[in-house]
């Protein structure tokens, strides 16, 4: 379909237009077919696809990005929808400012009934730490949401599409103009997707086309950004400019379609001061000639003062002279500042905008009025623009010439050496903004999307593991960035933290910088408030640049950021910014180009733009080109498997081929629990070979616990050789999850196996308010409205399961409602009733789960407990009332479910299926209980969460065996020994026996090396009932390795007495657990105190220092 304006030549109007056709198809993930038509001129292209889902708040709409010309531009507290934003050419004499748009927009309906989350607030901190959190001016906000917008009854955002962006890039005029591509209602619901639409634009000619034409040249340079920024310059700019000379003057002189890099204009600008005491600036500027054409200026050209008197003589030389191709091929195409960043007296200062934001933005950005105005506030709203014509950076000075000397050598050091596969690995530290911003989702979207897929190295730092797999490499508790960033050569280096100007909250601080490797310098992007501080000489910006760093991205100012942001791979927020600079790095861009292009590519947040300076020389490349050999991915391969059970799922390595000729490679491993298919091949030029690697059943024979083996890529033909380590984790076949629901306060429902598993309560309730008797203490009331409890991932991968709780279902149930589910991640499986009470089940989204008639039906009123036990080729479901247990089977294929999503108590998280009623000591096995194993659960349950885990091995020779006791019990009878059968069939009278206890901890003494021992915990209710518990086992290892911790709470005082003459120590410790390093974590803030004991066995003979 084809959309053709017929008429006159814009060239005799005053006024033009520009007509866009948007197709969009109903499909939720398809894409657009827009026709850009200008005075007959077509231009076809496809927009990105925006997928729709539901989330696990089920009527929650999830938007999934996958263009960079889709953005959320909704203001804080509307819908945040997503819009298709067009950048547009227009002639050169269009009066930007008379740009105006007409919509006509066809939207079709999305099933359903929606709730479209509102755009969160900016925020960012004060000096003194405190949350800044910014809403729109003139918006009545409740709970978040803008009152004007949800309590209307109309759709939103309005038919329009709204010009974002106006601005000039070297001469050529563009806009960019929204499509949204979804409308809704808050009132009613409803969402509409964009099916097709019309966008007219017109705009008023300005000057003559003879002035215009004279006015200015086209700069080479920003002829080739504008081909890759606007959908429309092949067929309107190209064809306009070449049809003939009248037209093509219109448009002004075209440059060269495609400038050379060679010879490119590099101005360094600074002062003759500094160019007379450096002693390294002419070696500086004899390196950079191999590729530039380098100018050293100096107030010799752009004239003398300083402060803002010099800002604005260096920006009107540049103005003057970045097209003048004597400087260079093209014009100027690179600038760097060496001198005092100061706004007040430096003669190369920042330009200080906004009142209070330093900034060498101005020196970038080179065709607006940046005071247009004229009340000597520069960069304010719409003075601006985020179209730049030159790569700028700067290295500061502050009086000492030895620093910059210093630096201009690193750089000369860093660009000629060719030593530089090192630079191919990334440290990650991402440390929480507040309680909803975690951060971390930074480092896995640069690690992911940019670093994977090129076989880029990453070290993650992260407050949590997140139920990532693989999980970061180091937790912020166990590993402080700087010391690890001090010890690891990293290329790149990213993070996000608050800040202040001498440290990243958290990372780094300037105490910390001359650990720093600078003989391998990283490129660092410090997401952090004010660590590029200009009047801060030792601000962390400029030291890591000093030393440690070959250029950092640093703020002047307050940086800002989305409370609760978690996808930041399309945004201006500090995040936002850093995930597209390391995007840019990694493709081979330049620093300059890496930071401004990604300005200019992004939404225009000034605030941002004008802090975020570069600290650095603009034209340094950081990455090297990929080796002839790329093997992907680069981080661990991971199996979760449950004890005794094998994961018949497959990983794969890739190997790609940069060569121009066939390589022959070889796999390898020593772990026999490890297939390679196929382990050897030729890779034929330019191609991708895809490994699988797989367990075998040897798997099933390994203990809980973490095992790793290291698969060999060898390539014979270049005579190298990779590694990537496989990881495989056996998980105990037990408890894996216990909400007892005895809380008295609050909304945390927390998981008693210790696992750290614990609920979050959503919907307008609390133990305090809903909190009834149960089967055993308290259980909670449902409202079946939207009270649930959410739980994070517990990763079973099993298909040998136990799901149990106690119920009382009322009579008003929805339809297939869940008592205990997870629908999330590629996980669907859980217990569910029908609306007649009929007990059901899902697993694996099959049909034949959900659909099999149990026949066991669910009183009203009732306390009733209900159990699904699953096996790989059975599934059971039991209902106990009233002292009678009722079961239903039925004999079908069970896969492994991995239940790596949110769980849900109280909800199938579809549909609205909401359990109304109560629910009390809800469990999870990895295991399927059997018939005598459920009766023990309905009596309250056996022992269960064994530490050390079942069937661990190369546990600690001092161990402490700690246990979850049952619901209904009070004492424990334990029984230890070092035969099976022995302690299996002891009693009260047998030696295996250790007596009666209400602690659940036990401490057998020193065991010994090597050896296998075996332990049962009976539990004893209060009225004498025994439930025997399981046999656990263990095997001990050589006493190395692993490390007994142990951690007393509120000690207070500094001294080792302080601990020791407490009433806990030693017996009581709060925490007792095992870690691999003498290195302990450590919480200055929680007043503990530690004692760790293990056994040290030196590798070889020779002198051994220690120290603590």
């Amino acid at each position: 379909m084809s959309h053709t304006i017929r008429g006159e030549s814009f060239c005799r109007l005053v006024l033009w237009t520009v007509i866009l056709l948007v197709m969009v198809c109903a499909a939720f993930a398809s894409a657009a077919s827009i026709c850009v038509d200008v005075n007959g001129q077509q231009t076809w292209l496809e927009t990105s696809a925006v997928p729709l889902s539901r989330s696990a708040q089920n009527t929650n709409a999830v938007f999934s990005v996958t263009s960079e010309r889709t953005r959320f531009l909704s203001e804080s507290g509307s819908p945040d929808i997503p819009f298709e934003v067009l950048p547009l050419l227009l002639p050169s004499d269009a009066n930007l400012q008379t740009v105006q748009t007409r919509l006509e927009a066809a939207y079709i309906p999305v099933e359903g009934h929606w709730y479209v989350a509102p755009k969160p607030p900016i925020a960012t901190r004060d000096r003194e730490g405190n949350e800044i959190i910014i809403w729109p001016e003139g918006r009545t906000i409740i709970e978040g949401h803008d009152a004007a917008v949800y309590n209307t009854n109309a759709f939103w955002p309005l038919d329009e599409a709204p010009i974002v962006h106006r601005g000039t890039l070297g001469g050529w005029k563009l806009v960019e103009a929204a499509v949204p591509l979804f409308r809704y209602n808050p009132v009613t619901g409803e969402l509409l997707e964009l099916s097709t639409a019309y966008l007219t634009l017109s705009v008023e000619k300005t000057l003559s086309r003879a002035s215009t034409a004279a006015a200015r040249t086209i700069g080479a340079h920003a002829t080739e950004r504008v081909r890759s920024l606007a959908v429309n310059f092949d067929q309107f700019a190209d064809t306009l400019l070449s049809s003939s000379q009248e037209v093509s003057t219109e448009f002004g002189q075209m440059a060269p379609a495609s400038p050379s890099l060679s010879r490119a204009g590099y101005a360094i600008i600074t002062t003759n001061a500094i160019r007379n005491e450096s002693r390294r600036l002419a070696d500086f500027v004899a390196h950079k000639q191999s590729t530039y054409t380098v100018s050293v200026i100096t107030e010799d050209q752009y004239g003398s003062g300083s402060g803002d008197t010099a800002a604005n003589n260096i920006r009107a030389w540049l103005q003057n002279n970045y097209t003048n191709s004597a400087y260079g091929n093209g014009g100027i195409l690179y600038v760097l500042l060496i001198g005092d960043p100061r706004t007040n007296s430096s003669a190369v200062p920042m330009k200080m905008c906004l009142g209070d934001h330093p900034t060498d933005y101005f020196y970038a950005e080179l065709t607006a009025n940046w005071d247009a105005n004229g009340n000597g506030i520069y960069g304010e709203n719409g003075e601006s623009d985020k179209y730049f014509e030159v790569y700028t950076g700067r290295i500061p000075y502050y009086g000492n010439i030895n620093d910059t000397d210093n630096i201009l050598q690193k750089i000369i050091t860093y660009e000629t050496s060719a030593d530089t596969a090192w630079r191919r690995n990334a440290l990650l530290p991402m440390v929480p903004l507040d309680d909803s911003t975690p951060a971390y989702q930074v480092g896995e979207q640069i690690k992911n999307n940019l670093l994977e897929p090129r076989a880029v190295f990453s070290t993650r730092i992260y407050e949590k593991d997140y139920g990532l797999i693989p999980p970061p490499e180091y937790l912020l508790k166990d590993r402080y960035p700087a010391f690890e960033w001090s010890q690891t050569i990293y290329g790149l280096v990213v993070w996000m933290t608050h800040g202040w100007s001498e440290g990243g909250s958290g990372v780094i601080s300037t105490g910390d910088v001359p650990n720093l490797n600078n003989t391998y310098p990283s490129a660092v992007y410090q997401g952090s408030c004010a660590t590029g501080e200009p009047e801060t000489p030792t601000n962390l910006g400029y030291s890591i640049l000093k030393n440690g760093g070959i250029g950092t991205i640093a703020a002047s100012r307050n940086s800002w950021y989305w409370v609760g942001q978690s996808d930041f791979t399309n945004t201006s927020s500090i995040g936002g910014l850093g995930y597209q600079y390391a995007r840019r790095l990694v493709e081979r861009k330049t620093l300059g180009q890496a930071i401004w292009d990604t300005k200019e590519t992004l939404d225009y947040w000034d605030k941002n733009y004008y802090v975020m300076n570069l600290y650095g020389d603009p034209s340094v490349v950081v990455m090297p080109p990929e080796p002839e050999l790329l093997v992907t991915p680069t981080q661990p391969l991971y199996f979760n498997v449950t004890y005794g059970q094998t994961n018949p799922s497959a990983l794969t390595l890739t190997l790609k081929s940069n060569a121009a000729f066939s390589m022959d490679c070889t796999l390898a491993t020593e772990a026999d629990w490890l297939a390679i298919s196929p382990a050897s091949g030729r890779l034929a030029a330019g191609s991708t070979a895809t490994v699988t690697i797989q367990l075998t059943e040897t798997a099933t024979l390994l203990g809980v616990g973490t095992h790793s083996a290291t698969v060999a890529i060898y390539n014979t033909t270049l005579d190298t050789v990779e590694e990537r380590t496989v990881v495989l984790k056996v998980y105990p076949a037990s408890l894996r999850g216990y909400w007892p629901l005895d809380e008295t306060a609050g909304t945390t429902a927390y998981d008693a196996t210790g696992e750290g598993k614990d609920g979050l309560l959503k919907g307008d309730f609390s133990f305090e308010t809903n909190s009834i008797g149960g089967p055993f203490a308290n259980a909670l009331e449902f409202d079946g409205i939207d009270d649930a409890i959410e739980i994070p991932a517990l990763n079973l991968y099993s298909n040998r399961a136990t799901l149990s709780a106690w119920i009382r279902r009322d009579s008003s149930s929805t339809d297939w409602a869940g008592v205990v589910f997870c629908r999330a991640g590629n996980t669907v499986a859980g217990i569910n009733i029908r609306r007649n009470g009929e007990l059901r089940y899902h697993w694996n989204e099959q049909s034949n789960t959900y659909n099999w008639a149990s026949g066991l039906m669910v009183p009203v009123g009732k306390k009733i407990f209900v159990a699904l036990v699953i096996e790989p080729n059975k599934a059971t479901l039991y209902m106990y009332d009233n002292g009678t247990l009722y079961s239903s089977s039925q004999n079908i294929v069970h896969d492994i479910e991995e239940f790596n999503g949110p769980l849900w108590i109280g909800r199938d998280p579809t549909q609205n299926r909401y359990f109304k009623g109560a629910i009390d000591d809800v469990r999870i096995y990895s295991t399927a209980l059997n018939t005598q194993q459920i009766n023990a659960v309905i009596l309250g349950g056996p022992s269960a969460v064994p530490t050390p885990s079942n069937g661990r091995i190369g546990t600690v020779l001092v161990p402490d065996l700690t246990w979850v006791m049952g619901a209904s019990a009070v004492f424990n009878d334990v029984y230890f020994g070092t035969d099976y059968y022995r302690v299996l069939n002891a009693d009260t009278a047998s030696g295996e026996y250790q007596g009666r206890q209400e602690q659940t901890i036990f401490r057998p003494g020193t065991l010994k090396r090597y050896t296998e021992y075996f332990w049962r915990v009976d539990q004893v209710t209060a009225n004498g009932t025994v439930i025997a518990g399981t046999t656990w086992r263990f095997e001990t290892g050589n006493g190395c390795g692993a490390i007994t911790r142990q951690v007393w709470r509120n000690i207070t005082g500094n001294y080792v007495t302080n601990l020791t003459g407490h009433s806990n120590y030693p017996d009581n410790p709060n925490l007792t657990d095992t870690i691999s390093s003498f290195d302990c974590p450590r919480d200055w803030a929680d007043n503990y105190g530690t004692r760790v004991h293990g056994f040290l066995v030196p590798p070889i003979s020779g002198h051994y220092t220690f120290w603590i």
